[in-house]
């Protein structure tokens, strides 16, 4: 029968007893020195003391406001050393967390099974937000994900605030295909030469963008439009993915040091790849200029 995983591990009285033996016995060592103070301490009063000033700031230390803490609740007199011995009492609450949290993932033999590059949803603060990001980088010790989000923001984050896994949505539906030799059939749309004389005529700008007209599902659903398929994006990154699956295959058969320990079975992990990932092209029609817009060419998609 399998142990039943308790909650990660959060900051406790256990931990913060913890902190303020660290820290009382680096205070102690200060303390002992008569220049900072002439009365004799003793450990156990250091301990008690930190323990005190800690419970005001909680997790949000800062040596400054500390050593104040001190100087105020018990009349000592800091200086720069004890402001850098009390500087680090933010570094050693998240190493001693960061012990529980390793021994949590030893204890009940955690593992991730995501992998870098893998879009996500996760929960986020109090009000339980909702955030899109891609996996960047793996934490197996402390069963965490680094996260590059929509915004360009960056963030780590547990596992168990993931909410879904984003796959790339694919549809059996696919529109009617136009071969690359029908392609050559369509004489009046915009070719090459016509875009390259419409540049230089109006002589745009090599910095200008070009504007593509948005139009509806329906042309391709009811009208019966076709379109191109090429391997695009997502094609390639879901290629890239599999040939390192297929070589982690090959590691694993050879007995060697796996490449990507948090997949169970990465024969699971290979997509079958078709139409159905490819993105999909339409030939344009014609290209205009914006009499409104001197540096930006439009391209229509129909007539």
């Amino acid at each position: 029968m399998s142990k039943e995983i308790p909650p990660r591990p959060v900051w406790n009285d256990k931990m913060e007893a913890r902190l303020a033996h660290q820290i009382g016995r680096k205070f102690k060592a200060w303390c002992d020195n008569k220049e900072n103070f002439s009365e004799e301490i003793s450990l156990k009063e250091c301990i008690d003391k930190i323990k005190k000033i800690i419970k005001f700031h909680h997790d949000n230390y800062n040596g400054y406001e500390l050593a104040r803490l001190l100087e105020r609740e018990f009349g000592f007199h800091p200086n720069l050393d004890l402001v850098s011995i009390l500087d680090n009492t933010s570094t050693d609450s998240h190493e001693i967390l960061g012990t529980y949290v390793e021994d949590w993932v030893a204890n009940y033999d955690l593992k991730l099974d995501l992998s870098n590059g893998q879009k996500v949803e996760y929960k986020s603060g109090f009000g339980h937000n909702i955030i899109k990001g891609e996996i960047m980088m793996l934490f197996p010790e402390t069963m965490q994900y680094s996260v590059l989000n929509e915004d360009g923001s960056s963030k780590m984050i547990n596992y168990e605030d993931i909410t879904k896994v984003i796959t790339h949505e694919t549809s059996t539906n696919l529109p009617k295909e136009i071969t690359l030799e029908e392609l050559k059939k369509y004489d009046d749309y915009l070719t090459v030469g016509k875009l390259k004389e419409l540049i230089a005529k109006y002589n745009l700008p090599d910095d200008g963008k070009i504007l593509i007209e948005r139009v509806e599902d329906v042309y391709y659903e009811k009208d019966n439009w076709g379109v191109v398929f090429s391997p695009g994006f997502w094609y390639e990154r879901l290629e890239a993915f599999n040939k390192n699956m297929e070589e982690e295959i090959k590691r694993r058969e050879k007995e060697e040091e796996p490449e990507y320990p948090q997949i169970e079975n990465p024969q699971d992990k290979i997509v079958t790849l078709g139409k159905e990932y490819m993105s999909q092209y339409h030939p344009a029609w014609y290209a205009c200029k914006n009499k409104e817009d001197d540096n930006n060419l439009y391209i229509d998609l129909h007539y």
